[in-house]
């Protein structure tokens, strides 16, 4: 009898230690493309879970004249081993739009990646795609991934067009992202009423809802949608990893 106890105790402790885990030695990799402003993230990186656990940007240029997204990568991996140091549950991404996909490759490559939070993910933009510059990561040898991996996707993302093209292209956008990714492991998330802009922090105009366009709400009240939407998921990391 006590052979069955004992087992049912160091469990039942676990999971209590787990519950009460928070967030104490989680990596959060917050990916930033070079056009939005570091101060659009202060409201993600505020969340206790994230100050209890330890945070660092990581900057990819998108400005179309200096991008090399080749050699963005290979500094972001870097990045990711170093905070792998410190991050004994291991590491989850956060990313917006094209720096998406370099939250998916990344996580296709470091086993300390376990959790990916993608806010209406793109793999490539045209018209600026190019090998070096805006490469495709995820093409079709591009494995599944087996991490939990929750994605936004925008109601109006692909409606918006600006120089001919649409910030969140149909094949381009979530929909690329969703094969890729282990279908028990994956919380799709529409957005109802946001545009591809409606995912960032914003007091005023700005170049990416310039060019990407946003949906009908205020601004606080698309954003309330978004950060209620990364509450729930890193609730749900504190527990899981």
């Amino acid at each position: 009898m006590l052979q069955r106890i004992i087992p049912l105790i160091a469990f039942l402790l676990l999971v209590s230690q787990r519950a009460e885990a928070g967030c104490g030695d989680i990596g959060f990799l917050i990916l930033r493309s070079s056009a939005v402003k570091v101060s659009v993230y202060k409201p993600f990186i505020d969340e206790d879970c994230v100050r209890n656990g330890t945070f660092v940007f990581g900057n990819i240029d998108y400005n179309p004249l200096t991008a090399n997204q080749i050699r963005d990568f290979e500094l972001l991996q870097s990045v990711a081993e170093e905070l792998a140091l410190q991050s004994a549950r291991g590491i989850v991404i956060f990313a917006y739009s094209e720096t998406g996909k370099f939250a998916a490759k990344l996580a296709s490559q470091n086993p300390h990646i376990k959790a990916l939070f993608l806010m209406d993910p793109v793999d490539g933009t045209p018209p600026f795609s190019s090998p070096k510059r805006f490469p495709v990561f995820l093409d079709a040898n591009f494995p599944v991934l087996n991490i939990p991996a929750t994605i936004l996707e925008s109601e109006l993302g692909p409606k918006f067009k600006r120089l001919g093209h649409s910030c969140v292209p149909e094949n381009m956008g979530p929909s690329r992202f969703y094969k890729h990714i282990e279908p028990s492991k994956l919380t799709r998330v529409f957005m109802k009423d946001l545009g591809h802009a409606d995912f960032l922090f914003r007091s005023g105009p700005n170049i990416v809802e310039l060019m990407c366009g946003s949906g009908p709400l205020t601004n606080s009240a698309a954003f309330e949608k978004v950060l209620n939407q990364w509450k729930s998921f890193l609730e749900r990391m504190s527990r899981e990893l």
